[in-house]
């Protein structure tokens, strides 16, 4: 656990230091979503994730991870609205694919 503490300062401390046009703002802020998943804020972790997602749209990654937590929270239809929203536009669409394919069952 050392380490996850030790990356949480930095981390939150990075966030701290910049403002939000700092190129990897986004990252910070779905790094510390993670964290606060971890904590058991689910609200404040989801608030990151969104704004990732919303931040940074190309970032499939952010969309996925928004997802899987919305998945975990019991609400797999709003993941699989972001996901499709995600793919829409994704250039790199596999790992978005298997999430739709989990959600679906392998249906649509």
């Amino acid at each position: 656990m050392g380490e996850i503490r030790t990356a949480r300062a930095y981390a939150k401390q990075a966030r701290e230091l910049t403002n939000t046009d700092f190129l990897f703002y986004p990252e910070l802020v779905h790094l510390e979503s993670h964290f606060a998943v971890i904590d058991g804020n689910y609200e404040l972790a989801e608030e990151g994730f969104r704004f990732a997602a919303e931040r940074e749209p190309e970032q499939e990654m952010f969309a996925h991870d928004l997802a899987k937590f919305l998945v975990g929270r019991n609400r797999a239809e709003e993941a699989l609205a972001v996901v499709d929203d995600a793919l829409a536009r994704s250039k790199r669409p596999e790992a978005l694919a298997r999430l739709r394919n989990e959600l679906t069952g392998g249906s649509g």
